[in-house]
């Protein structure tokens, strides 16, 4: 069984490019540095570096960060957000790309266990969207989904505020939260985004970005067992990176279009190529599985609302025969 350690991701989010960046003692052998680091230089030798996240949230005008804990279940890292100036504990998750809410209109048994955003409060600042017939559906790889539609509300994080966000408001959902956990935030990429293919509302972080509300156009996660992780908006969380230096820049994978979007690669999810990774300190080759026009790679996806890690089954294979152990999924 692999250890889990606390590690550090931050994703830039820039006008130019897209990169994943990782510490160096957690990067994985030979995997591919990403070309004119221009932007990425700029941050590195201006960023703003906050203090210590675990004790309280500290904001500037255009950047903030928050605490984010790992619920009893160890399923699911959270945070609080304000919607509708009413707080909620909400997941994060970096594989999907939308903000949605229990709503108080879901009664399915998953629906009874949390606190909802109420409708019947009729918040001054929410807009409703085609009379509230907009659909919102959003479905997960273990089978789970929730349902609703799409609305506008003023969302913030800590003193980062978005007004008319859109948020898919849940009507009917068989996901289980722990710890009274409402919804998911989506970091993903607006292609991920069901509510960006319906409406103009661009995701909240994206929305961030593309207004000129952060300090610097990305944010960072901190992942820990406890409480002591953070989420950092338009910054780097000094107490866990002490040294900008220290994060290595990847590029980030584009995809080819499917279905009726047009014809043009483009980001889709946080994933960069991986050529190399170890188990036990036992190096170990992937078997590439993604073929193209002049590479032929495997791939890593960065994905903070999946627990665990899964892999190909030949590579897991190969991981069953170190440990000598069988599993597909690696806890």
């Amino acid at each position: 069984m692999f250890s889990v350690l606390p590690f550090v991701v931050a994703l830039a989010f820039l006008d130019a490019c897209f990169a994943v960046g990782t510490l160096k003692r957690v990067q994985p052998p030979s995997v591919r540095s990403l070309e004119g680091r221009s932007g990425l230089e700029s941050i590195e030798n201006g960023v703003v570096n906050w203090g210590n996240s675990s004790n309280s949230s500290t904001t500037a005008q255009n950047s903030a960060i928050v605490p984010v804990v790992l619920s009893d279940d160890g399923q699911t890292y959270y945070t609080v957000i304000s919607v509708a100036n009413i707080s909620f504990r909400i997941g994060l998750d970096t594989g999907s790309a939308d903000l949605w809410l229990i709503s108080s209109a879901c009664s399915t048994s998953e629906c009874s266990k949390v606190p909802k955003y109420q409708l019947d409060y009729h918040s001054p600042t929410f807009v409703p969207v085609n009379n509230n017939q907009t659909a919102f559906n959003v479905s997960f790889a273990d089978g789970t989904a929730a349902n609703g539609f799409i609305a506008l509300e003023t969302v913030q994080v800590s003193n980062l505020t978005v007004a008319q966000q859109g948020f898919g408001a849940v009507t009917s959902s068989n996901i289980t939260f722990d710890d009274d956990v409402s919804g998911i935030l989506g970091l993903g990429f607006p292609r991920l985004s069901d509510i960006s293919q319906s409406i103009s509302s661009a995701p909240y972080f994206a929305q961030l970005a593309q207004r000129g509300q952060l300090d610097y156009p990305l944010f960072g996660l901190s992942l820990t067992q406890n409480t002591s992780g953070s989420l950092t908006l338009g910054a780097v969380d000094g107490s866990v990176v002490n040294n900008i230096s220290l994060i290595e820049w990847n590029e980030v994978v584009p995809f080819a279009p499917f279905g009726s979007e047009s014809n043009a690669s483009s980001y889709l999810q946080w994933t960069i190529p991986l050529s190399g990774l170890s188990v036990n300190g036992t190096a170990l080759t992937p078997i590439p599985t993604y073929p193209g026009a002049t590479s032929n790679n495997s791939l890593a996806l960065f994905d903070v609302g999946t627990s665990g890690i899964f892999g190909p089954y030949q590579d897991v294979s190969m991981r069953d025969t170190v440990l000598d152990t069988r599993a597909y999924h690696i806890p």
